[in-house]
């Protein structure tokens, strides 16, 4: 009897750690598609995007554009991405136009 409920409890866990294992090999897989939208895709340096997201310390706000693609990729199949995260320099916004709604 007692064998019996240390093989049911070596049972359960190792039907937690395959899970834990197949979570791990999830996220690794997401990691690496960003790593690859980001790093790799984008038309801009991440660098350089960093820099202009930074912006924000001086103006108090970065503001910035996504603009989309359909990608066809080997790895990761056919998908909208980014093509670039456009960057709208805060000395091009004159005005905020905000609604008394909240709209």
């Amino acid at each position: 009897m007692a064998l019996q409920a240390h093989i049911a409890e070596l049972e359960q866990k190792h039907a937690k750690l395959e899970k834990i294992i197949e979570e791990e090999e999830r996220n690794q897989k997401i990691a690496d598609h960003v790593r690859h939208e980001l790093f790799e895709r984008m038309d801009k340096d991440f660098g350089e995007l960093l820099e202009e997201i930074l912006s924000f310390i001086e103006h108090g706000y970065s503001l910035h554009e996504r603009v989309h693609e359909l990608v066809k990729d080997i790895k990761y199949g056919t998908y909208y991405g980014y093509k670039q995260i456009g960057w709208r320099s805060q000395r091009t916004i004159e005005e905020w136009d905000l609604a008394r709604d909240g709209k």
